[in-house]
Protein backbone atom coordinates (compact mmCIF):
# COMPACT_ATOMS: atom_id res chain seq x y z
CA UNK A 1 0.00 0.00 0.00
CA UNK A 2 1.61 3.60 -0.46
CA UNK A 3 0.47 6.49 -0.73
CA UNK A 4 0.94 10.14 -2.63
CA UNK A 5 -1.02 13.31 -2.10
CA UNK A 6 -1.71 17.05 -2.85
CA UNK A 7 -2.49 19.79 -0.88
CA UNK A 8 -5.53 21.24 -1.50
CA UNK A 9 -8.13 23.30 0.71
CA UNK A 10 -11.71 22.02 1.69
CA UNK A 11 -19.14 18.61 15.92
CA UNK A 12 -20.50 18.09 17.60
CA UNK A 13 -19.95 20.72 20.41
CA UNK A 14 -22.08 20.20 24.06
CA UNK A 15 -24.23 23.42 25.32
CA UNK A 16 -21.94 24.75 27.40
CA UNK A 17 -23.87 27.64 29.11
CA UNK A 18 -20.98 29.86 30.42
CA UNK A 19 -23.11 30.38 34.07
CA UNK A 20 -21.66 33.33 36.40
CA UNK A 21 -21.43 33.09 39.79
CA UNK A 22 -23.25 35.61 41.01
CA UNK A 23 -22.63 37.19 44.24
CA UNK A 24 -22.46 40.21 45.93
CA UNK A 25 -19.28 40.50 47.41
CA UNK A 26 -17.51 42.82 45.39
CA UNK A 27 -13.97 41.92 47.25
CA UNK A 28 -14.29 38.25 47.43
CA UNK A 29 -15.71 37.09 44.15
CA UNK A 30 -15.25 36.61 40.45
CA UNK A 31 -18.24 39.49 39.85
CA UNK A 32 -19.99 42.25 40.59
CA UNK A 33 -23.35 43.00 40.85
CA UNK A 34 -24.33 46.53 40.14
CA UNK A 35 -27.13 48.51 38.96
CA UNK A 36 -26.62 51.03 35.93
CA UNK A 37 -28.63 53.67 33.91
CA UNK A 38 -28.20 54.39 30.19
CA UNK A 39 -29.84 57.08 28.27
CA UNK A 40 -29.48 57.44 24.14
CA UNK A 41 -31.16 58.37 21.03
CA UNK A 42 -32.39 54.56 21.03
CA UNK A 43 -32.43 51.59 23.36
CA UNK A 44 -29.77 50.43 21.58
CA UNK A 45 -27.30 53.07 22.77
CA UNK A 46 -28.80 53.60 26.03
CA UNK A 47 -28.13 50.21 26.79
CA UNK A 48 -24.71 50.66 25.46
CA UNK A 49 -24.21 53.67 27.85
CA UNK A 50 -25.65 51.59 30.92
CA UNK A 51 -23.15 49.26 30.17
CA UNK A 52 -20.33 51.71 30.42
CA UNK A 53 -21.88 53.17 33.44
CA UNK A 54 -22.14 49.66 35.06
CA UNK A 55 -18.18 48.69 34.60
CA UNK A 56 -17.52 52.56 35.61
CA UNK A 57 -19.23 51.85 38.94
CA UNK A 58 -17.50 47.99 39.08
CA UNK A 59 -14.09 50.13 38.68
CA UNK A 60 -14.97 52.60 41.55
CA UNK A 61 -14.90 49.24 43.32
CA UNK A 62 -11.67 48.75 42.77
CA UNK A 63 -9.88 51.62 42.24
CA UNK A 64 -9.65 54.41 44.76
CA UNK A 65 -11.09 57.60 43.93
CA UNK A 66 -7.33 59.27 43.20
CA UNK A 67 -6.42 56.67 41.27
CA UNK A 68 -9.44 56.77 38.92
CA UNK A 69 -8.77 60.88 38.60
CA UNK A 70 -5.39 60.31 37.65
CA UNK A 71 -5.97 57.48 35.45
CA UNK A 72 -9.13 59.21 33.74
CA UNK A 73 -8.39 58.35 30.16
CA UNK A 74 -6.86 55.22 30.10
CA UNK A 75 -9.69 53.94 32.41
CA UNK A 76 -11.94 55.98 29.45
CA UNK A 77 -9.89 54.90 26.74
CA UNK A 78 -9.41 50.66 27.34
CA UNK A 79 -11.60 49.90 29.70
CA UNK A 80 -15.31 51.38 29.42
CA UNK A 81 -14.48 51.65 25.67
CA UNK A 82 -14.78 47.60 25.52
CA UNK A 83 -17.31 47.60 28.64
CA UNK A 84 -19.16 44.92 26.91
CA UNK A 85 -16.56 42.57 27.18
CA UNK A 86 -16.92 42.90 30.94
CA UNK A 87 -20.76 42.11 31.70
CA UNK A 88 -21.39 38.72 32.09
CA UNK A 89 -25.10 39.31 31.96
CA UNK A 90 -27.91 41.48 32.84
CA UNK A 91 -31.65 41.98 33.55
CA UNK A 92 -33.18 45.18 32.39
CA UNK A 93 -34.89 46.67 35.17
CA UNK A 94 -36.96 49.84 33.88
CA UNK A 95 -37.05 51.26 30.13
CA UNK A 96 -38.62 53.50 27.94
CA UNK A 97 -38.87 56.80 26.28
CA UNK A 98 -38.33 59.98 28.64
CA UNK A 99 -40.46 63.40 27.78
CA UNK A 100 -37.07 64.66 26.26
CA UNK A 101 -37.56 62.53 23.34
CA UNK A 102 -34.66 59.80 24.76
CA UNK A 103 -34.39 56.78 25.30
CA UNK A 104 -33.60 55.50 29.08
CA UNK A 105 -33.08 51.79 30.18
CA UNK A 106 -32.04 50.59 34.02
CA UNK A 107 -30.12 47.53 34.10
CA UNK A 108 -28.91 45.16 36.67
CA UNK A 109 -25.71 44.01 36.12
CA UNK A 110 -23.54 40.85 36.55
CA UNK A 111 -19.50 42.78 36.00
CA UNK A 112 -16.71 39.89 35.36
CA UNK A 113 -14.21 41.78 38.32
CA UNK A 114 -12.06 39.27 37.97
CA UNK A 115 -11.26 39.74 34.15
CA UNK A 116 -11.96 43.79 34.98
CA UNK A 117 -9.08 43.80 37.87
CA UNK A 118 -6.19 41.53 35.40
CA UNK A 119 -7.20 44.84 32.42
CA UNK A 120 -6.71 47.15 35.03
CA UNK A 121 -3.42 45.79 35.98
CA UNK A 122 -2.19 44.99 32.34
CA UNK A 123 -2.88 49.30 31.95
CA UNK A 124 -0.50 49.49 35.38
CA UNK A 125 -3.34 51.14 37.21
CA UNK A 126 -3.19 50.12 41.44
CA UNK A 127 -6.49 48.41 42.31
CA UNK A 128 -7.16 49.34 45.96
CA UNK A 129 -6.11 46.97 48.57
CA UNK A 130 -7.83 44.29 49.82
CA UNK A 131 -7.60 42.44 52.88
CA UNK A 132 -5.49 39.10 53.59
CA UNK A 133 -9.17 37.18 54.09
CA UNK A 134 -10.93 38.77 50.97
CA UNK A 135 -7.37 38.32 49.48
CA UNK A 136 -7.78 34.86 50.12
CA UNK A 137 -10.91 34.20 48.73
CA UNK A 138 -9.55 35.89 45.55
CA UNK A 139 -7.22 33.74 44.92
CA UNK A 140 -9.38 30.65 45.56
CA UNK A 141 -11.92 32.09 43.33
CA UNK A 142 -9.45 32.76 40.82
CA UNK A 143 -8.26 28.57 41.06
CA UNK A 144 -11.92 27.42 40.53
CA UNK A 145 -11.91 29.48 37.59
CA UNK A 146 -9.25 28.39 35.73
CA UNK A 147 -10.07 24.84 36.43
CA UNK A 148 -13.79 25.38 34.98
CA UNK A 149 -12.35 27.05 32.66
CA UNK A 150 -10.35 23.94 31.49
CA UNK A 151 -13.25 21.60 32.02
CA UNK A 152 -15.02 24.01 29.88
CA UNK A 153 -12.14 23.85 26.84
CA UNK A 154 -12.04 19.82 27.68
CA UNK A 155 -15.65 19.52 26.84
CA UNK A 156 -15.72 21.77 23.53
CA UNK A 157 -12.74 19.81 22.56
CA UNK A 158 -14.14 16.34 23.07
CA UNK A 159 -14.53 14.21 20.01
CA UNK A 160 -12.85 16.61 17.92
CA UNK A 161 -11.39 16.78 14.58
CA UNK A 162 -12.79 13.43 13.92
CA UNK A 163 -16.37 15.18 14.37
CA UNK A 164 -15.25 17.31 11.18
CA UNK A 165 -13.35 15.51 9.03
CA UNK A 166 -14.49 13.59 6.03
CA UNK A 167 -13.36 11.34 4.15
CA UNK A 168 -14.55 10.43 0.54
CA UNK A 169 -13.76 7.84 -2.47
CA UNK A 170 -13.23 10.69 -5.48
CA UNK A 171 -13.99 7.97 -8.28
CA UNK A 172 -15.55 4.51 -7.22
CA UNK A 173 -13.91 3.22 -10.21
CA UNK A 174 -10.39 1.74 -9.83
CA UNK A 175 -7.46 2.50 -11.60
CA UNK A 176 -6.21 -0.76 -11.96
CA UNK A 177 -2.17 -0.68 -11.79
CA UNK A 178 -1.26 -4.14 -12.24
CA UNK A 179 -3.65 -7.47 -13.53
CA UNK A 180 -2.44 -11.00 -13.88
CA UNK A 181 -4.37 -14.63 -13.75
CA UNK A 182 -4.49 -14.15 -9.54
CA UNK A 183 -5.85 -11.03 -8.81
CA UNK A 184 -5.61 -7.50 -9.60
CA UNK A 185 -3.64 -4.40 -8.30
CA UNK A 186 -6.03 -1.35 -7.76
CA UNK A 187 -5.89 2.16 -6.92
CA UNK A 188 -8.38 4.73 -5.54
CA UNK A 189 -8.12 8.32 -4.95
CA UNK A 190 -9.49 9.18 -1.32
CA UNK A 191 -10.78 12.52 -0.42
CA UNK A 192 -10.09 13.55 3.27
CA UNK A 193 -10.99 17.11 4.60
CA UNK A 194 -12.77 18.93 6.52
CA UNK A 195 -16.24 20.20 7.00
CA UNK A 196 -15.75 23.70 7.46
CA UNK A 197 -19.52 24.53 7.74
CA UNK A 198 -19.80 22.56 10.92
CA UNK A 199 -16.79 24.13 12.05
CA UNK A 200 -18.21 27.79 11.36
CA UNK A 201 -21.72 26.37 12.98
CA UNK A 202 -21.17 23.92 15.60
CA UNK A 203 -17.24 24.15 16.89
CA UNK A 204 -16.54 27.89 16.51
CA UNK A 205 -19.76 29.57 18.34
CA UNK A 206 -18.54 27.69 21.05
CA UNK A 207 -14.84 27.58 21.45
CA UNK A 208 -15.26 31.63 21.23
CA UNK A 209 -17.79 31.67 23.75
CA UNK A 210 -15.54 30.09 26.28
CA UNK A 211 -11.96 31.66 25.21
CA UNK A 212 -13.85 35.06 25.42
CA UNK A 213 -14.65 34.09 28.49
CA UNK A 214 -12.19 32.33 30.46
CA UNK A 215 -8.70 34.62 28.43
CA UNK A 216 -6.59 36.61 30.80
CA UNK A 217 -6.36 38.95 27.54
CA UNK A 218 -7.57 38.67 24.03
CA UNK A 219 -7.63 40.56 20.48
CA UNK A 220 -10.61 42.80 20.77
CA UNK A 221 -10.69 43.05 16.74
CA UNK A 222 -9.78 40.28 14.16
CA UNK A 223 -6.74 39.67 12.69
CA UNK A 224 -6.72 39.06 8.72
CA UNK A 225 -3.96 37.24 7.15
CA UNK A 226 -3.25 37.56 3.28
CA UNK A 227 -1.09 34.97 1.32
CA UNK A 228 1.90 36.27 -0.28
CA UNK A 229 3.30 34.48 -2.82
CA UNK A 230 6.80 33.53 -2.83
CA UNK A 231 9.83 32.51 -5.02
CA UNK A 232 9.31 28.85 -4.21
CA UNK A 233 8.16 26.43 -7.01
CA UNK A 234 4.53 24.17 -5.59
CA UNK A 235 3.45 23.72 -9.13
CA UNK A 236 4.23 19.50 -8.94
CA UNK A 237 2.57 19.74 -5.01
CA UNK A 238 -0.71 20.64 -6.97
CA UNK A 239 -1.74 23.15 -4.31
CA UNK A 240 -4.34 26.01 -4.54
CA UNK A 241 -3.38 29.35 -4.45
CA UNK A 242 -2.47 29.11 -0.81
CA UNK A 243 1.12 29.80 0.06
CA UNK A 244 2.07 30.92 3.04
CA UNK A 245 2.48 33.89 5.38
CA UNK A 246 3.76 32.67 9.23
CA UNK A 247 1.79 33.75 12.20
CA UNK A 248 4.36 34.29 14.28
CA UNK A 249 8.31 34.60 14.96
CA UNK A 250 9.88 31.71 17.28
CA UNK A 251 6.42 31.90 18.95
CA UNK A 252 6.68 35.01 20.74
CA UNK A 253 4.90 37.48 18.60
CA UNK A 254 1.35 37.49 16.73
CA UNK A 255 2.31 38.78 13.25
CA UNK A 256 -0.56 39.64 10.56
CA UNK A 257 -0.62 43.02 10.77
CA UNK A 258 -2.38 43.91 14.00
CA UNK A 259 0.93 44.34 16.05
CA UNK A 260 2.70 42.62 18.59
CA UNK A 261 1.19 40.74 21.58
CA UNK A 262 4.15 39.72 23.98
CA UNK A 263 2.96 37.10 26.35
CA UNK A 264 4.74 35.34 29.48
CA UNK A 265 5.83 31.58 27.99
CA UNK A 266 6.42 30.17 31.05
CA UNK A 267 3.13 30.80 32.31
CA UNK A 268 0.78 31.50 29.58
CA UNK A 269 0.18 29.73 26.43
CA UNK A 270 -0.99 32.20 23.44
CA UNK A 271 -4.10 30.40 21.27
CA UNK A 272 -4.99 31.54 17.75
CA UNK A 273 -8.14 30.78 16.58
CA UNK A 274 -9.15 31.04 13.50
CA UNK A 275 -12.81 32.78 13.06
CA UNK A 276 -12.99 32.71 9.01
CA UNK A 277 -11.95 32.37 5.70
CA UNK A 278 -12.18 32.99 2.01
CA UNK A 279 -13.09 29.98 0.13
CA UNK A 280 -9.48 28.76 -1.15
CA UNK A 281 -8.04 30.34 2.13
CA UNK A 282 -5.50 32.20 0.54
CA UNK A 283 -7.17 34.99 2.99
CA UNK A 284 -7.70 33.46 6.99
CA UNK A 285 -8.88 35.76 9.71
CA UNK A 286 -7.94 35.20 13.63
CA UNK A 287 -8.43 35.78 16.98
CA UNK A 288 -5.50 35.79 19.27
CA UNK A 289 -6.02 34.66 23.10
CA UNK A 290 -3.60 34.40 26.37
CA UNK A 291 -4.78 31.70 28.52
CA UNK A 292 -3.53 30.46 31.62
CA UNK A 293 -0.44 27.54 30.91
CA UNK A 294 -1.05 25.21 33.95
CA UNK A 295 -4.71 24.77 33.37
CA UNK A 296 -4.80 24.37 29.52
CA UNK A 297 -1.97 22.51 28.92
CA UNK A 298 -3.34 19.59 29.90
CA UNK A 299 -6.13 20.16 28.05
CA UNK A 300 -4.37 20.25 24.93
CA UNK A 301 -2.12 17.87 25.42
CA UNK A 302 -4.72 15.21 25.73
CA UNK A 303 -6.38 16.74 21.96
CA UNK A 304 -2.82 16.30 20.41
CA UNK A 305 -2.63 12.73 21.38
CA UNK A 306 -5.47 11.50 19.73
CA UNK A 307 -5.17 9.72 16.50
CA UNK A 308 -7.08 9.53 13.75
CA UNK A 309 -7.39 6.98 10.57
CA UNK A 310 -9.02 6.64 7.33
CA UNK A 311 -11.89 3.90 7.51
CA UNK A 312 -11.74 2.11 4.11
CA UNK A 313 -14.86 -0.49 3.53
CA UNK A 314 -15.32 -2.32 0.50
CA UNK A 315 -19.18 -3.96 0.64
CA UNK A 316 -20.25 -6.63 -1.51
CA UNK A 317 -23.73 -7.90 -2.49
CA UNK A 318 -26.17 -8.12 0.96
CA UNK A 319 -24.04 -5.78 2.45
CA UNK A 320 -21.43 -8.22 3.17
CA UNK A 321 -18.16 -7.04 3.81
CA UNK A 322 -15.28 -7.76 1.30
CA UNK A 323 -12.58 -5.78 2.95
CA UNK A 324 -12.12 -3.60 5.64
CA UNK A 325 -9.05 -1.31 6.38
CA UNK A 326 -7.86 1.59 8.54
CA UNK A 327 -4.93 3.80 7.64
CA UNK A 328 -3.41 6.16 10.46
CA UNK A 329 -3.20 10.14 8.97
CA UNK A 330 -0.10 10.97 9.24
CA UNK A 331 0.92 7.74 7.03
CA UNK A 332 -0.57 9.91 4.29
CA UNK A 333 1.67 12.95 5.22
CA UNK A 334 4.23 10.97 5.88
CA UNK A 335 4.86 9.12 2.70
CA UNK A 336 5.05 12.51 0.58
CA UNK A 337 8.57 13.70 -0.26
CA UNK A 338 6.39 16.91 0.53
CA UNK A 339 6.83 16.32 4.29
CA UNK A 340 9.58 17.42 6.81
CA UNK A 341 9.49 14.74 9.07
CA UNK A 342 12.66 16.51 10.94
CA UNK A 343 11.15 19.93 11.14
CA UNK A 344 9.79 21.32 14.66
CA UNK A 345 6.26 21.28 13.52
CA UNK A 346 4.45 18.02 13.19
CA UNK A 347 1.81 18.06 10.75
CA UNK A 348 -1.17 17.98 13.21
CA UNK A 349 -4.78 17.80 12.50
CA UNK A 350 -6.90 20.64 13.67
CA UNK A 351 -4.49 21.54 16.38
CA UNK A 352 -1.10 22.68 15.65
CA UNK A 353 1.77 23.82 17.90
CA UNK A 354 4.50 26.04 17.60
CA UNK A 355 7.51 23.31 19.19
CA UNK A 356 6.97 19.85 19.81
CA UNK A 357 6.78 19.24 23.70
CA UNK A 358 7.06 22.41 25.45
CA UNK A 359 5.50 24.70 22.93
CA UNK A 360 3.97 28.33 23.27
CA UNK A 361 1.37 28.42 20.85
CA UNK A 362 -1.66 26.49 19.77
CA UNK A 363 -3.43 27.25 16.31
CA UNK A 364 -7.13 25.85 16.30
CA UNK A 365 -7.72 26.04 12.64
CA UNK A 366 -9.96 23.34 10.21
CA UNK A 367 -7.18 23.21 7.72
CA UNK A 368 -4.66 20.58 6.38
CA UNK A 369 -1.57 22.42 7.35
CA UNK A 370 2.20 20.86 6.79
CA UNK A 371 5.72 21.70 6.62
CA UNK A 372 7.14 22.39 2.74
CA UNK A 373 10.88 22.23 2.10
CA UNK A 374 11.90 23.70 -1.25
CA UNK A 375 14.34 26.44 -0.83
CA UNK A 376 13.00 26.91 2.71
CA UNK A 377 10.51 25.79 5.01
CA UNK A 378 7.04 26.94 4.38
CA UNK A 379 3.64 26.52 6.37
CA UNK A 380 1.05 25.85 4.04
CA UNK A 381 -2.62 25.78 4.49
CA UNK A 382 -5.24 23.54 2.51
CA UNK A 383 -9.14 21.83 2.05
CA UNK A 384 -8.64 18.63 1.66
CA UNK A 385 -5.57 15.85 1.41
CA UNK A 386 -5.87 13.51 -1.94
CA UNK A 387 -4.48 9.84 -0.84
CA UNK A 388 -3.92 7.05 -3.34
CA UNK A 389 -5.17 3.73 -2.20
CA UNK A 390 -3.68 1.24 -4.00
CA UNK A 391 -3.94 -3.16 -2.69
CA UNK A 392 -4.26 -6.50 -4.38
CA UNK A 393 -7.42 -8.31 -4.49
CA UNK A 394 -8.75 -11.34 -5.74
CA UNK A 395 -10.09 -11.62 -8.58
CA UNK A 396 -13.07 -13.06 -6.67
CA UNK A 397 -12.49 -9.92 -4.15
CA UNK A 398 -12.80 -7.56 -7.14
CA UNK A 399 -15.65 -8.82 -8.62
CA UNK A 400 -17.84 -9.31 -5.48
CA UNK A 401 -16.98 -4.91 -4.69
CA UNK A 402 -19.90 -2.97 -4.92
CA UNK A 403 -19.85 -0.28 -3.35
CA UNK A 404 -16.89 1.96 -0.86
CA UNK A 405 -17.45 3.71 2.13
CA UNK A 406 -15.29 5.66 3.87
CA UNK A 407 -14.90 7.92 7.26
CA UNK A 408 -12.57 9.33 9.71
CA UNK A 409 -12.71 7.47 12.97
CA UNK A 410 -10.24 7.75 16.03
CA UNK A 411 -7.74 5.32 16.87
CA UNK A 412 -5.76 4.52 20.35
CA UNK A 413 -4.13 7.92 21.45
CA UNK A 414 -0.59 8.24 21.52
CA UNK A 415 1.95 9.11 23.89
CA UNK A 416 3.32 12.78 24.07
Amino acid sequence: MKFTFAIGIGTLLFGLPLVAQEKTSAAASATTVVVATGVGVDADKSLRNAFRNAVEQAVGLIVDAETVVKNEDVIKDQILTYSDGFVEKFDRVKEGKRDDGLYEVKIKAVVKRRQLIEKLKEEKISVAKIEGESLFAEVVTKLDAEKNAAKLLEKALDGLPVNILTATVADPKPRIVQKNDAGVKAMWTVVVGFDYKAYQENVLPKLREILDATAKRKSNSEITERAKASGADFSNARLTPVKRLPLWDEGQYIMGGAGQVQFDDQSELLVMLNVGRSTTADTRRWKWYVVDRDSTAPVFNAALARRQAVKITFIGAEDKVVRNEEIPLTDILENSSYYNPGGNDAPLWFLHVSHKGEYKTVEISPFVRTIVENGGFYFLYGNAIEASYQAEFSLDEIKEIREIRCSVVEMQPRRR
